[in-house]
């Protein structure tokens, strides 16, 4: 979604959405996050959800008391 909007240069909705990043699976990015991103993020790096459940299970695991 926003890799999409980024190189329209504009929001793109999607058809679909499948993620375990439920906070952030929207359909559409808002023009106005567009805009604060385009003007203030260097870098955009992405992670699959088997990425982000490894990070969720090792923060975990060392807070386990």
């Amino acid at each position: 979604m926003l890799l999409a909007a980024l190189k329209a240069d504009h929001p793109v909705p999607l058809d679909e959405v499948a993620t375990i990043a439920d906070g952030t699976a929207v359909r559409q990015i808002g023009e106005t996050t567009l805009e604060y991103i385009k003007k203030y993020v260097d870098e955009i790096i992405t992670v699959s959800d088997y990425e982000l459940m490894e990070a969720f299970l090792l923060l975990v695991e060392k807070n386990i008391n």
